[in-house]
């Protein structure tokens, strides 16, 4: 990913995140001011949190796992949930990366790892294996019950990715465009 992205893509997700959580008390009471009012350290946590519960957490209830595949899994979602929330300690996208690739390696078809490791190579540029990725996890999310926040995290990168490889129509663009949008209107 380009470095400017980085940080619109991180604000982006906490802004989010802030509506979603606290939206109706900020439209009640204001946009919060002073010692109590929440910081990045606290919008990270709670990123962090929403992450973890929504990817870990679920891949662990709802995931298709594997003893042949579970620990590299385990690993790539634990550095994703890390890139999300962007504390010091995410992960590099060399760690991205290599963790991915330790993913392919084996068989696994669990949408959200998919996504994740779709996510890695897409930030390394790599958008054709990218886009392949992502089309495994579009067709297993409407399997596994998985909140739709991460379906259509990957239809939306399926967008991007599209716009940026060559030979493909804005029609296929805006078929993923509107695809992002279905699901959350669901």
């Amino acid at each position: 990913m380009r470095p400017e992205r980085k940080g619109f893509r991180l604000l982006a997700v906490l802004l989010l995140l802030t509506l979603v959580v606290r939206g109706p008390q900020l439209l009640a009471e204001g946009i919060p001011a002073g010692p109590e009012a929440p910081t990045l350290r606290d919008l990270r946590g709670m990123a962090r949190a929403w992450a973890q519960r929504t990817m870990i957490g679920a891949y662990k209830k709802l995931g298709r796992q594997d003893p042949s595949w579970n620990t590299q899994a385990l690993e790539l979602l634990e550095l994703t949930v890390r890139w999300y929330a962007g504390f010091p300690d995410a992960p590099t996208d060399a760690e991205l990366v290599a963790s991915a690739e330790r993913v392919m390696g084996t068989r696994c078809d669990d949408p959200l790892v998919l996504y994740c490791v779709a996510l890695a190579l897409h930030r390394n540029d790599r958008l054709q294996e990218a886009g392949e990725y992502l089309q495994r996890a579009e067709r297993g999310f409407g399997q596994v019950g998985y909140g739709k926040a991460w379906a259509y995290f990957a239809a939306a990168r399926m967008a991007k990715v599209i716009g940026w490889l060559r030979g493909k129509t804005e029609a296929d663009v805006e078929w993923w465009r509107r695809c992002s949008i279905e699901l959350v209107g669901e």
